[in-house]
């Protein structure tokens, strides 16, 4: 969701089946043209995902939903659990920075939701040096919802 160019989509393409999905036609095309018939590259909204409910076993996002406003944070939540079969993964800024200056919380917009928070870490330098959270969730099938790890908060030790 939101795959831009293909950059973090051709780490998956000929590993696993690679979807890609992006609001831009004109890179949604580029996508589609740097990975061949290794991935398939569509363009449309994150909002209204041009799959099938359970579709993908996982949906992943970096940077996404940093850019949305918190309606559209709110809805491409929804559509995500929509499509994704079993798992959900985020790398978004936490604090505010960026080209709009928007950081989200993703935890406490998960927390929201019937899913199990498997992973909520701080990406090391070396793979982002904007140093995003990693937040990976597992959608929750039964009523039983399992307790969540506590929220280290913004930027833990870091120094």
């Amino acid at each position: 969701m939101g795959c831009n160019a293909g950059n973090d989509l051709r780490l998956l393409a000929g590993r696993a089946r690679a979807v890609g999905l992006d609001y831009n036609p004109a890179i949604a095309r580029v996508a589609a043209a740097r990975l061949g018939p290794a991935a398939l590259v569509a363009a449309g909204a994150a909002t209204r995902m041009p799959y099938g409910d359970s579709s993908v076993d996982m949906v992943f996002t970096h940077g996404f939903f940093n850019h949305l406003d918190d309606r559209g944070v709110e809805a491409g939540i929804d559509e995500v659990l929509r499509v994704a079969g079993r798992y959900a993964a985020s790398c978004e800024l936490l604090e505010a920075g960026g080209e709009d200056g928007r950081g989200r919380n993703m935890y406490e917009a998960w927390s929201r939701r019937r899913v199990k928070i498997i992973s909520n870490v701080e990406m090391h330098g070396d793979i982002d040096p904007a140093r995003p959270r990693f937040l990976l969730v597992k959608k929750i099938r039964d009523a039983a919802a399992a307790p969540r790890p506590r929220d280290p908060g913004p930027r833990a030790g870091r120094g």
